[in-house]
């Protein structure tokens, strides 16, 4: 913060006009590192969401075969019944369909089963990748916290800063855009 003081009251007009670029380029970049960090966390989201839909879709996928495998039990439990009043000539028969039939369910709750299976681990990742972005979040603003920048009088804060006065100039010029305003405000506040 003196140095900035003391630049501008420095003989030497480009040793301000460095040091003013120097923290322009400074404040240019870490408006870039959180336009970024705003941009992966939006991806983020978005990611989260697709997978999210993806989820309710199998979910809605599984309820379907749940209903499907319901169903098919149900007609077998009647075909039993049915078969089990034939005649004896038809009791083979009745037996190969339903060993058939049962295999083809086991197959099917199979399936559900690894569908299950894949579906919470796309939860756990979906929890790793959220997880990481918000570490990296809470590092990005805690490497930004407790830092001050000096900005043109007739500059805004760049979008996440706040602006606070720092220093005071005693005897400012009025037409120094550090201290003075550029000759548009009379303050001596920066």
């Amino acid at each position: 913060p003196d140095s900035y003081r003391n630049a501008s009251k420095a003989d030497n007009p480009d040793t301000a006009l460095n040091l003013r670029r120097c923290h322009d380029k400074e404040v240019a970049r870490l408006s870039l590192d959180v336009k970024a960090i705003n941009i992966t966390l939006v991806q983020l989201q978005e990611s989260v969401r697709e997978l999210h839909e993806g989820a309710i879709a199998r979910s809605e996928e599984i309820g379907q075969m749940n209903s499907s495998v319901c169903a098919q039990l149900h007609d077998i439990s009647e075909s039993v019944s049915q078969n089990q009043k034939r005649a004896a000539d038809q009791a083979d028969s009745v037996r190969f369909e339903l060993q058939s039939e049962v295999s083809h369910i086991h197959v099917r709750l199979a399936n559900t089963s690894r569908s299950l299976k894949h579906l919470h681990e796309d939860f756990e990742h979906t929890g790793q990748i959220a997880a990481q972005a918000l570490s990296l979040g809470n590092r990005a603003a805690s490497a930004l916290h407790g830092h001050c920048f000096v900005k043109a009088a007739m500059h805004d804060c760049p979008a996440g800063f706040l602006k606070v006065t720092l220093f005071h100039w005693y005897k400012p010029d009025p037409w120094d855009p550090w201290c003075g305003g550029s000759g548009e405000e009379s303050t001596n506040d920066a």
